[in-house]
């Protein structure tokens, strides 16, 4: 049975399929020239490298009670001779005494957002940078910490630490129960 197809019905075909090719490609194309950009936050790929210098601000600790101090602090990131390795170090007072912790960040797997932070007393745990966030956890023998360093796009670091104090009681399930008894946040400017 052969089918026969009116002339009509070709140019319908013809006409049916420029449309929808005409349509798919303008959509891509507005697609790709209406790129979301986001403004504020980084693409992982830059990250440390377009953040090296200093952040100063103020950093809050609180407790389950509010807000026990609002501490001026400074945070600084360099490169070293390694092309692998950054320095930065935290900077605050208490009292009237500064206080300094130095740090080594490792890249382990930029592609895959992998680090790893060590001191000079032998600390040393991994971090992992998501979205432009650095997300770490560690614990130490009582406490477990969770940090969290985002740089934006327009010179801003914010910086949190969450700490909590392990129980030796377990909950249902065979969870360790923990809480959170201070948090530590800061908003610091590129100076």
């Amino acid at each position: 049975m052969n089918i026969i197809v009116s002339r009509h019905n070709k140019a319908s075909y013809l006409l049916f399929f420029l449309l929808t090719f005409t349509s798919g490609c303008c959509l891509v194309l507005d697609a790709q020239n209406n790129k979301q950009v986001d403004e504020e936050f980084p693409t992982p790929v830059a990250f440390p490298y377009e953040y090296l210098g200093t952040y100063s601000g103020n950093l809050n600790v609180a407790d389950p009670t509010g807000s026990i101090a609002n501490v001026p602090t400074d945070f600084i990131i360099k490169k070293t001779n390694d092309k692998e390795v950054f320095e930065y170090e935290f900077s605050f007072y208490q009292g009237e005494n500064k206080i300094v912790n130095k740090y080594l960040l490792h890249i382990i797997d930029e592609e895959k957002g992998y680090y790893a932070i060590t001191d000079e007393e032998g600390l040393e745990f991994m971090a992992t940078l998501i979205k432009g966030v650095l997300y770490s956890t560690y614990d130490t023998k009582d406490k477990i910490m969770f940090t969290s360093l985002q740089f934006t796009n327009d010179g801003k670091l914010r910086f949190n630490i969450i700490i909590t104090l392990k129980s030796k009681k377990q909950g249902k399930g065979g969870t360790n129960l923990s809480n959170v008894v201070q948090v530590q946040k800061a908003l610091l400017s590129k100076t």
